[in-house]
């Protein structure tokens, strides 16, 4: 019997790492799972051997039981990772309501160095800090990674998408902290300029205090965007079981827009339609060889009653009536005289829609939110926690820009002129060209729409719906050893979608706008753009907390997860249109007629006879094929291993470092995307050294990162998928393999500390490299050589040639450095100063950030870039002051607060980026609108007559100042909704909060 050889192969250094890395992780995560499990077999032997010893005759003294509660400690603290506490806030369920927190607007309304990018139809997309925003601030729910920021813009017909993230519904949340400064080290992936980490509400959060049942109600109501809110909870317990469960409902509207605002008229200019029946310049004379009636005329008693006359196009000037006085004109020939002009309509600024609308688009908003818990205690030491949160909110919005009506060609004065060059309103799927010789004129029927397009009302509406469900699975052990605090092990599944639908349509009587009508008649129409994003995700996280001492205290955490994550993106246009089947071949031959019916025809008097209209309903999906507007789904997994170790060798030093290693794959069947693994390394390192005990030194640097994002991965991963289809397939391809992007962060400070108070200043610096961006390289060698030979190539254009447009690439375009400072203060004015009363304090805020470094890193195949255009400065938040004067009564029955927040004018040096176009860098403007500084004043109170009821109340912009945020105004020149008129983002003027909470 032969025996077979087999060859063993030595693996590569890199397998190996690879190996010996997965190995650490599933150990460690292993671990996590199992001493849990151990310690509690352990425990349960050990009772099994004290039962026996249960009839020893000890004698039993009974004593008054004795029964300690205390409140719920916060989730999280700004030290609980870092021994500094630079750039971090911490604000807890009891501080959200304090500051009437409706959602994440208002979250980071005092936050300095922070602030919600707005997404222009209701939603948002992400945060911005220290200069970067959307994807390149992470944000988590309990650890967990929330969706992306999406805009698909590589299929050929779905490019509306919106960008919008899922929002976090504040009422489930018991904490959240705000990181400032790479934070991959928590966050992982994403957390570049900072991170926002949500903590969600357990049982606890909703009992009082030793009640073993619990209820609570919040109402709440905002008047500047008629906001009503109504969270009920209810929760319970045994000694083994705890439950809770809570809903909370939302509805709402736009902002208002400012009372300056209000009274305001606005006038249009339209285009309409009048019936040439009449010759102006000569009385009464009629345009008898224009003259007609329809087929269905054949049949009256009276067919010269039928008799019509073309209708055509208004004009900018009236209708010429040669020698002629408008006095001399009878009443039809004035009415005739006055119709042909293009209509002028003055309206409020409400109902105005066009270009030049003043106030914000009219919203309808709904949230719907479930977060249930179940908790087991399955050993003293051992609890099973179950979580199920689903939110669902909608964002429906008429968008006003779009107009109604058709618009008329205005000259550069805005008046009407027939050789305008400005003609608003109209859009590829809508236009009407009045010189064009086929729309001239028309010849409807005595019941028809005289010309429909211009006979129905146009409109425009965004609805987005945002969809969560999370299931959760927990353990938590605390063991009953001085030295291992805690062990914890979670796994979620998690799947969030981002629905847009995009609808114009037309089928109501102008001037009247029905959302909801139907199609039907000839004209009506209804074209849609419809997209659904969604990522599922799987996450499995471990914790291990262990508190002992060498050589100093140590509290030291080891970190452990894996997570998988699917995209998906589809989108589909269809187009549903009532149209003319006799358009173009209306005239009816008079010699097909029957004997009876040309009588009829030559009684009218009428020079031709033109066929009833007939309608028919065409339906299409723009998109063509699937592959135009459905993407193969990409899949993402990520493994990563951690620790963290808070060290105090003595009364003199408190240091903070730890490190974390994440492995990311990526990898889709679609061909345009490049499957790869991503490794990257992250760490932190805090020190603060007490100088005196009130006066401490402190220092941080850390590491963040970011993979590309599925938006990134889908668009122009490779210049070759941009030619797929391009007959030259000859022409030399370059494909992009882009890097992560990273950053880190340093910063210096001091904290002085007294009985009266704490003051805390730091310095910060964010280096940013191997930014992503769109950018279109020079053509390499190879495809300069390849166009020099084919000159006559699809591929090749101009001579010498340039890149096309489709040769745009998503790569690492630039680095750059944020720099700024920070100051916090907390001041107890009572305990400076007996003459001031207890309980009165002052907190102290600023923030700045501005602009370092900026430059472009090279291509590496190409002689640098032809175009390039990044908006790295819209990110970077103006300079602002908080300074809150609160008081409490020590009875903790009432209390009163005031904040001053002043916005200072974004500093002009960051309105004017370095981009390239044609090969050449210049400086171009982002934006002409540049808001002004402003200064707010809000005020609060509240009032608790007992320990269940708190009812509040609250003040915004007490002195109804007149101000646009930098937030809203950097929406002008992006892809929102609506982007022409800077007054359609001014802040609301004076509004008023309400709030009542009970807790039994």
């Amino acid at each position: 019997m032969s025996k077979s050889i087999t060859k063993t192969q030595t693996p590569s250094v890199h397998t190996m790492t690879t190996h010996r890395l997965n190995l650490a992780i599933k150990a460690a995560l292993f671990g996590v799972a199992v001493l849990p499990l151990s310690v509690w077999a352990q425990e349960n032997t050990q009772t099994d051997a004290n039962s026996d010893a249960k009839d020893t005759k000890t004698p039993v003294v009974y004593l008054d039981a004795i029964t300690v509660t205390a409140a719920p400690s916060a989730p999280v603290s700004r030290f609980d990772t870092d021994v500094t506490g630079l750039g971090k806030t911490v604000k807890t369920a009891d501080t959200l309501a304090k500051e009437q927190v409706q959602g994440i607007r208002d979250l980071v309304r005092y936050e300095t160095g922070v602030s919600v990018v707005e997404q222009g139809r209701g939603g948002s997309s992400g945060f911005a800090i220290h200069g970067v925003d959307k994807n390149r601030v992470g944000i988590t729910v309990d650890g967990i990674a929330q969706i992306q920021s999406y805009k698909d813009e590589s299929t050929k017909r779905a490019g509306a998408g919106s960008g919008a993230m899922n929002e976090i519904e504040i009422e489930n949340i018991a904490a959240v902290a705000i990181n400032k400064g790479g934070n991959a080290l928590e966050a992982g992936s994403g957390a570049l300029g900072g991170s926002v980490a949500f903590h969600t509400k357990d049982v606890s959060d909703v009992l009082k205090s030793g009640n073993n049942l619990g209820a609570q109600s919040k109402t709440t109501y905002n008047s500047k965007n008629d906001h009503f809110s109504q969270t009920l909870a209810a929760a319970g317990k045994t000694e083994r079981v705890e439950a809770m469960v809570q809903y909370t409902y939302r509805k709402g509207k736009e902002n208002k827009a400012h009372s300056d605002l209000n009274g305001i008229n606005q006038s249009l200019y339209r285009l309409g339609a009048w019936q040439q029946k009449y010759d102006l310049r000569k009385p009464n004379e009629l345009f008898a060889g224009t003259s007609y009636i329809t087929e269905s005329c054949l049949a009256s008693d009276d067919p010269k009653s039928c008799v019509q006359y073309p209708y055509v196009y208004t004009k900018a000037r009236p209708d010429g009536i040669g020698n002629r006085n408008f006095s001399e004109l009878s009443d039809a020939e004035k009415a005739q005289y006055l119709a042909s002009t293009h209509p002028h309509e003055v309206v409020s600024a409400k109902d105005y829609t066009g270009t030049y609308r003043l106030l914000p688009d009219p919203m309808d908003y709904r949230s719907d939110s479930y977060l249930a818990r179940l908790n087991i205690k399955i050993t003293p030491n051992l609890v099973s926690k179950l979580l199920l949160e689903d939110t669902k909110q909608t964002y429906n919005i008429r968008d006003m820009r779009h107009c109604s009506y058709h618009g008329a060609r205005l000259g550069n004065d805005g008046k009407p002129a027939n050789g305008g060059s400005i003609v608003l309103c109209d859009d590829y799927q809508e236009y009407l060209n009045a010189n064009d010789a086929s729309q001239a004129s028309f010849r409807p029927g005595a019941n028809d729409a005289p010309i429909p397009k211009l006979a129905y009302a146009r409109s425009s509406v965004f609805n987005q719906e945002h969809g969560k469900t999370r299931y959760g699975l927990g353990f938590e052990f605390k063991p009953d050893t001085p030295w291992f605090k805690q062990a914890k092990l979670n796994l979620h599944q998690q799947n969030i979608q981002i629905i847009n639908h995009d609808i114009k349509k037309s089928c109501s009587q102008y001037p009247k706008v029905d959302l909801n009508c139907g199609i039907s008649e000839i004209g009506h129409y209804e074209y849609q753009n419809n997209y659904r994003y969604k990522e599922g995700r799987t996450s499995l996280t471990g914790k291990l907390d262990f508190n002992f001492d060498l050589l100093g205290q140590h509290d030291l955490t080891v970190l452990a997860g894996a997570d998988k994550v699917k995209s998906q993106f589809r989108a589909n246009n269809p187009r549903r249109t009532i149209i003319d089947t006799t358009q173009g071949d209306a005239i009816i031959d008079e010699s097909t007629l029957t004997a009876q019916e040309q009588a009829k025809f030559k009684q009218s008097g009428a020079a031709w006879i033109v066929k009833n209209r007939l309608g028919r309903l065409e339906e299409k999906d723009a998109c063509g094929n699937a592959n135009e507007c459905e993407r193969a789904p990409i899949h993402g997994s990520n493994q990563y291993v951690g620790i963290n170790n808070l060290y105090t060798p003595n009364d003199y030093v408190d240091l903070s470092f730890g490190g974390r290693l994440d492995k990311q794959r990526i990898h889709s069947t679609d061909s345009n995307i490049i499957s790869k693994t991503y490794t990257n390394k992250s760490y932190n390192f805090g020190a603060a050294v007490h100088l005196t005990p009130d006066f401490s030194l402190l220092y941080k640097t850390a590491k963040g990162f970011r993979t590309p994002s599925f938006y990134e991965l889908y668009n122009y991963n490779s210049t070759a998928a941009q030619h797929k289809n391009d007959p030259d397939v000859s022409f030399p391809k370059r494909a992009v393999d882009v890097k992560p992007e990273t950053s880190n962060t340093n910063e210096y400070g001091f904290r002085y500390q007294h009985p009266w108070g704490d003051i805390e200043m730091s310095m910060f610096k964010s280096r940013y490299k191997d930014m992503l961006d769109k950018a279109i390289p020079n053509l390499t060698k190879a495809q300069q050589e390849y166009c020099k030979a084919h000159l006559d190539s699809n591929e090749c254009v101009g001579n010498p040639p340039t890149p096309k447009t489709s040769d745009e690439v998503f790569a690492n375009l630039y680095n750059a450095t944020i720099k700024g400072v920070s100051v916090k203060g907390k001041l107890d004015l009572h305990a400076m100063t007996s003459k001031l009363p207890d309980g009165l304090e002052m907190t102290l805020g600023y923030g700045h950030t501005k602009l370092g470094k900026f430059d472009y890193i090279a291509p590496k195949d190409a002689d640098g870039w032809y175009q390039a255009r990044p908006a790295f400065w819209d990110a970077i938040t103006p300079a602002r002051y908080v300074v809150g004067l609160n008081y409490d009564h020590p009875s903790q029955v009432w209390g009163i607060g005031t904040t001053l927040t002043h916005s200072k004018q974004k500093d002009e040096n960051e309105l004017s980026a370095l981009r390239i176009r044609n090969g050449k860098r210049e400086i171009q403007t982002l934006t002409h609108t540049i808001p002004k500084a402003y200064t707010l004043l809000d005020m609060t109170g509240y009032y608790s007559p007992t320990e269940s009821i708190t009812a509040r109340l609250g003040i915004n912009n007490v002195l109804n100042t007149r101000y646009t945020t930098w937030e809203a105004a950097r929406q002008l020149p992006s892809e929102a909704a609506s982007s022409t008129q800077s007054t359609r983002y001014i802040a609301p003027g004076r509004s008023y909060f309400a709030s009542l909470e009970m807790k039994f």
